[in-house]
């Protein structure tokens, strides 16, 4: 099987073309096996690149531990990338389908490939029903968004935001990066009763600063450097974090504009 490691703003993942190639066993259990950064090709999880009836192209994505994500936006860019640079569909803007639905996606190309992708994500979905999250906003409203949620992890009290851009997220503001936020942290806040769908991607995010970083979870392991790295199951325990530096507040509800990343190739 042929693949292509690409990634988007340090979101990496395993990408298949099914134009092209054909899985060697369901991408369920193909996905932890690839993801593996110790055994296998190292990564977020795997994307499929799939023929499609309603756009130009499918996404399917598939987390370490097997479960299917609707949506991503760092790894949808990569797909425009990838279809546009490899001839899939050369046009301008592309349509990818997604679990979230058809999206938009409009690639700036220079010498011939693409250089900087720009996505539609759509409105953000705030109303705790459609999240969904049993978190409610401080009125106790239940059709109020729910945000400014009081909300503690390891004796910190922090202020949460449910929001769904395709997938369930819940962000935390905070005036400086979090020194002792941690995978048991991240872990933590997953299992609050109430967290949006079980399973959430967590976030937090210096709101005065011009440059933000940004600490996110969405089940795979923490990329650390070598001498951080501590021996690790085969199979990646849910809920962990992954940290991603921004340069600015590039960040929109309506979009993500960044380039497209590098990649690499193998089979």
């Amino acid at each position: 099987m042929k693949f292509t490691k690409m990634e988007g703003a340090g979101n990496d993942y395993v990408y298949v073309d099914l134009f092209r190639e054909t899985l060697p066993e369901p991408p369920e259990t193909l996905a932890g096996k690839v993801a593996d950064r110790h055994f296998g090709i190292g990564g977020d999880g795997l994307v499929l690149i799939c023929p499609s009836e309603k756009a130009d192209a499918r996404m399917r994505m598939f987390n370490p531990d097997g479960s299917e994500s609707e949506m991503c936006g760092n790894a949808i860019r990569c797909v425009a990338k990838y279809v546009y640079d490899h001839g899939v569909c050369r046009r301008i803007p592309l349509t990818i389908e997604t679990g979230k639905g058809v999206l938009t996606l409009y690639s700036e190309v220079e010498d011939g490939r693409v250089a900087r992708v720009r996505v539609d994500m759509g409105e953000a979905i705030l109303a705790p029903e459609r999240v969904p999250t049993l978190l409610r906003a401080p009125s106790g409203r239940p059709e109020d968004a729910a945000v400014g949620v009081p909300f503690e992890i390891d004796g910190r009290r922090l202020s949460a935001t449910c929001v769904s851009m395709g997938n369930p997220h819940v962000v935390f503001f905070v005036e400086s990066q979090p020194t002792n936020w941690s995978s048991d942290s991240a872990r933590k806040s997953n299992s609050t009763p109430g967290s949006p769908a079980g399973r959430t991607s967590n976030s937090s995010a210096r709101s005065t600063a011009p440059s933000s970083k940004c600490a996110s979870g969405n089940g795979v392991p923490a990329r650390r450097s070598p001498a951080e790295r501590a021996p690790a199951p085969r199979r990646s325990p849910p809920f962990s974090t992954a940290g991603a530096t921004a340069r600015s507040p590039f960040i929109s509800w309506a979009g993500i504009f960044l380039s497209s990343g590098t990649s690499q190739t193998g089979a």
